[in-house]
């Protein structure tokens, strides 16, 4: 590493915390006011993790708002308990903060309020960092890239699906969390299948179970890297043993669930009894034009493409086939309740978790392009420059059009684009000085749960 790639590290972490600050993570707001109430209950020790405000809560509520239908209290304790564990190594700059805010009362926001956003911000950008640099690992492992080529297939991933709008402007960073911690599993398992590592399988499988504390679909991981891990390994007995670990990891949320609704899923929206027929929904998980993951993320086709194309190479299959499995389960999962298939906010954020496997199809795909001739060969590289230009402007502009809470989850990129055309002027040389007031004084979503 040359002596400029420190420096310029440092330099990127500190323009994508201003970035952030001004795109308005630091307040938590939206998803995020679940998550952050069981953060504040870990940091001043209040395990029940009930709300201590009177009156009294209604049953089965740990949010600051009671709980509703339209608003399932299913928050998860993985992600608050890394912002807890983080805490302490941010004390400086929560007393910096607190200064900040005592000779500067005009500031929007509270010491308390800015000093957590530090801390989850700081964590998720970090964890971002870990995230590029493990798939980059892994894609080489998978499939042979060079190392250049490992980092465009996982820049362009990264950039290309949602992954960047829940990094910069995501109320609810749980996804990173969620992310990390499997991208690290799976780094972990690939180590492991090589090695024919019981240890090292069942330290992959406890990393599934704590990716299924931050959100429960990580869980869906374990049936394909199972599968295979009992087909490489000779013991059945101590695979299936070391693969345990997921489940009793996964378990503590289910007591912990179970201890405020008693019942082991959450109540309202996210139960059994809104299950419909099996992958109901899968077309709209794909194609659809609201919250369809080729709508809003067309890179994640190209992966796909490249993943497919791999099971006809013998080098490849086996993780095409995992990768594929695994797109395949999170369909079926997810496109099984009516709610779950499309979500609210930017693009089809439910599959985030397979930004690995998109990564290694994009490499795939890229591979297979360099045996083109050399004008075809650019005319990929353009295209694909293209949809990730598509998809990042589709991230810069979603969160300053106008939108309500109902009519949010059935908008499509173009009418988000003729929406911010209207309103701004989108392209326009004043329009981005309008956007920018717009995000600095009013944050990227609809409305900001925490006032001054």
């Amino acid at each position: 590493m040359s002596s400029k790639s420190p420096r310029l590290l440092v330099y990127s972490i500190i323009t994508l915390l201003v970035m952030s600050y001004c795109f308005g993570l630091i307040p938590p707001y939206g998803d995020g006011v679940g998550y952050h109430f069981l953060y504040r209950q870990l940091r001043i020790g209040n395990w029940s993790l009930m709300s201590p405000l009177n009156p009294p809560p209604a049953e089965g509520e740990y949010m600051y708002a009671p709980a509703r239908e339209e608003w399932s209290t299913y928050y998860q304790i993985g992600a608050p308990i890394v912002w807890a564990l983080a805490a302490p190594m941010t004390s400086v700059a929560q007393s910096l903060i607190g200064q900040f805010v005592t000779q500067h009362p005009e500031a929007p926001y509270s010491a308390p309020f800015l000093a957590d956003g530090l801390i989850i911000l700081t964590v998720t950008l970090l964890l971002a960092i870990g995230i590029l640099l493990l798939t980059v690992r892994i894609v080489m492992h998978t499939s042979g890239a060079s190392p250049r080529l490992a980092w465009i297939a996982a820049a362009a991933a990264f950039f290309g699906l949602p992954t960047w709008y829940y990094f910069i402007y995501g109320a609810a960073t749980s996804h990173i969390v969620e992310l990390f911690v499997l991208t690290a599993a799976l780094s972990v398992w690939w180590i492991a299948h090589q090695r024919i590592s019981y240890p090292l399988l069942a330290l992959s499988s406890a990393l599934i179970g704590y990716a299924a504390l931050v959100r429960i679909d990580a869980l869906l991981f374990l049936l394909p890297l199972g599968i295979a891990s009992i087909r490489r390994f000779p013991c059945l007995r101590r695979t299936v043993l070391a693969l345990l670990p997921a489940v009793f990891v996964c378990a503590i949320q289910m007591l912990i669930w179970l201890h405020l609704f008693g019942t082991f899923l959450p109540p309202h929206t996210y139960t059994l009894n809104r299950f419909v027929l099996p992958a109901r929904y899968g077309y709209e998980i794909l194609f659809s034009g609201t919250r369809g993951l080729f709508a809003w993320s067309p890179v994640a086709a190209i992966g796909v493409i490249g993943l497919i194309g791999a099971l006809k190479m013998a080098k490849y299959r086996f993780f095409a086939l995992i990768g594929i499995s695994t797109l395949l389960l999170y369909i079926f999962f997810y496109g099984s309740w009516e709610m779950w298939w499309g979500g609210l906010l930017f693009g089809q954020r439910f599959l985030i978790p397979l930004y690995p496997f998109i990564a290694v199809g994009i490499a795939l795909f890229l591979q297979s392009a360099m045996a083109l001739p050399r004008g075809l060969r650019l005319g990929v590289y353009g295209f694909l420059g293209i949809i990730i230009g598509y998809a990042m402007t589709l991230t810069l502009v979603y969160p300053f059009v106008g939108r309500t809470f109902h009519n949010m989850e059935f908008q499509t990129p173009w009418q988000i684009f003729s929406l911010a055309r209207t309103e701004y002027g989108f392209l326009n040389r004043t329009a981005f000085t309008s956007m920018f007031q717009t995000m600095f004084w009013h944050g990227p979503r609809f409305i900001h749960l925490f006032t001054p």
